[in-house]
């Protein structure tokens, strides 16, 4: 926004960057790896017919 007594901007500065926490990732890395593993263990346990 320009003002009336010169070339001045005055207001808020939204401008930040989101950064995960490296809980996050581990979790997802952790829940992935146990289904992975579940649904191996599955494959391998059904009996084959």
């Amino acid at each position: 926004m320009l003002n009336r007594y010169g070339n001045s901007y005055f207001g808020p500065n939204f401008t930040f960057a989101v950064v995960p926490e490296p809980t996050t990732n581990a979790l997802l890395l952790a829940g992935g790896a146990a289904i992975f593993a579940l649904v191996q263990w599955r494959r391998r346990s059904a009996p084959n017919h």
